[in-house]
């Protein structure tokens, strides 16, 4: 009996590759699954992470990132990077790096070798010492970013590889959308549609969190609530669509005059709701009140002015004092202002 032993050396490793790639699959469907599930309902940050996790885990490089085009032909920031230091802020845009070459072009773009590349600088690779890369652009109609694998040695990337990396980014691009029309909810809910203010919700909630960081600080929380005072007057006489514009420019004005911290908010028709988180005096609020009052909107497109005047109630929160309770007293001062025709009045 003879056996060739050449031909049992070939069928082992036949096995042996087959094993090797199943086994491989079976770690490319887990990182998948694994990113799938914080696609559907993780922090768009942890997904990143997760991503550039699986990219150099997967692929055996040196290092992975995903880094975000913030606007067109800008430089991409990296907002999730894994492997070797050290770790890059940017990629420079278009053709001066590999990232930014793949964002223009929305191009799978593979560097076997930095040496002998031509489309794109590799002044960024060798900088870092790396040989070779492949980047993946993120997103379907518009590129939002792109994933980036590198290798500090030259080689070839396989279709299986760079199969998976489309996989990773075709998760991302789902998380991505799923993400951006969550926020797009929320700022809707939270937000009023004509003038883009805070609404009365968020209005509240930045109350709440004022009185709560005042508490033991030395700190005054300060709530202005606005009335115009001839405002159905000018709407009746003029239309609501010259109504809504000077609506609109008055909360463009109101922002004009208020501390980056402040909060102003519309929280009704025609009345605004300026919180102030940390004033320093009673004059102070006074004085934002007076400002307030003697705002000018100005013509509209036809040249006709508009001319209304607004009441302002300014409560000043006590030590022991509630969201609607701090509410409830610049609301009557504020038709107290209305009432004695001062422009403003402060609460008791």
């Amino acid at each position: 009996i003879a056996q060739d032993l050449r031909t049992a050396q070939e069928h082992e490793q036949r096995l042996h590759t087959a094993l090797e790639a199943a086994a491989y699959r079976v770690r490319e469907q887990r990182a998948l699954a694994d990113l799938s599930g914080l696609a559907v309902d993780g922090d768009l940050d942890h997904v990143l992470v997760a991503a550039a996790d699986a990219a150099a885990a997967l692929v055996g490089v040196n290092c992975a990132s995903v880094a975000r085009a913030e606007e067109p032909g800008g430089a991409l920031r990296v907002l999730a990077y894994r492997g070797q230091p050290p770790v890059p802020e940017t990629f420079a845009p278009g053709t001066d790096s590999q990232p930014g070459y793949a964002a223009a072009t929305d191009q799978i773009i593979i560097c076997p070798d930095r040496y002998g590349e031509h489309r794109f600088s590799t002044e960024a690779m060798n900088t870092r010492g790396l040989r070779s890369g492949v980047c993946v652009p993120i997103g379907a109609d518009t590129v939002w970013g792109v994933l980036t694998a590198h290798s500090a040695r030259p080689r070839d990337y396989s279709d299986r590889e760079v199969m998976f990396l489309r996989s990773v980014t075709a998760v991302l691009a789902a998380a991505i959308r799923r993400i951006e029309a969550e926020d797009a909810l929320r700022h809707l809910s939270l937000h009023d549609s004509l003038t883009g203010l805070p609404n009365r919700a968020l209005a509240h909630q930045q109350i709440d969190a004022a009185l709560d960081a005042a508490r033991g600080s030395g700190r005054t929380v300060a709530a202005l609530l606005i009335d115009l005072d001839e405002f159905k007057t000018l709407n009746d006489r003029l239309g609501h669509a010259v109504g809504d514009d000077a609506l609109i420019r008055l909360a463009e004005q109101l922002q004009s005059v208020v501390h980056p911290t402040d909060t102003v908010a519309r929280i009704g028709g025609d009345e605004f709701l300026i919180v102030c988180p940390d004033t320093t005096s009673v004059e102070e609020a006074i004085a934002l009140a007076t400002r307030i009052t003697e705002l000018h909107i100005g013509a509209d497109s036809a040249g006709r002015e508009l001319r209304f005047t607004a009441s302002v109630g300014i409560a000043l929160a006590r030590s022991d004092e509630t969201r609607d309770t701090l509410i409830q007293r610049a609301d009557a001062a504020m038709y107290e202002a209305k009432t004695t025709g001062s422009g403003h009045a402060l609460a008791p």
